[in-house]
């Protein structure tokens, strides 16, 4: 008896890398088949987020205004100073300087706000006027108010040649 040997051009065996390719695709698939569920099923189940009721602010405060500390960044945008507080010596850094007589520049940090560029006679957001520099010393002077920021140095000058 002849045994019959059926040969498709379609059916023909396939190298044992290909198959082994073919088993970790499948694999990988069912894999991330579950993953996709299981994160579509926590997205259906997921309780919608809490409904939150607003109140609005009640006209009587705890504290007033001007007992809250001014930033330097509220000063910056041109936040009111508080009242009463009274300007040292001590509130005011004297980051640069360049005298030049009539033409003096002072780079000057006010209570610890940004760094403020002044000419001589200009006057800085604080209300502070640059008036000379006299003795080693920044001559500012603000409602009647004069204060003189040490100009010292902090490293020996360069020397004359």
């Amino acid at each position: 008896m002849q045994r019959l040997l059926l040969k498709a051009p379609w059916l023909r065996p396939l190298p044992l890398a290909s198959l082994f390719t073919l088993m970790v695709w499948l694999v990988t698939a069912w894999l991330a088949s579950g993953l996709v569920g299981r994160w579509i099923a926590s997205m259906a189940t997921t309780p919608p987020p809490p409904r939150v009721q607003v109140q609005a602010p009640s006209a009587q405060t705890d504290l007033p205004l001007s007992a809250s500390p001014l930033t330097a960044l509220a000063r910056a945008f041109g936040a009111p100073e508080q009242p009463g507080r009274t300007w040292q010596v001590s509130d005011i850094k004297l980051v640069g300087l360049i005298d030049a007589g009539s033409n003096s520049v002072a780079a000057l940090q006010f209570r610890n706000g940004p760094t403020q560029r002044l000419r001589r006679n200009q006057t800085s957001a604080e209300g502070w006027t640059f008036v000379s520099v006299k003795e080693g010393h920044v001559v500012l002077i603000r409602q009647g108010q004069q204060l003189l920021i040490p100009a010292v140095a902090s490293r020996p000058p360069l020397p004359k040649p």
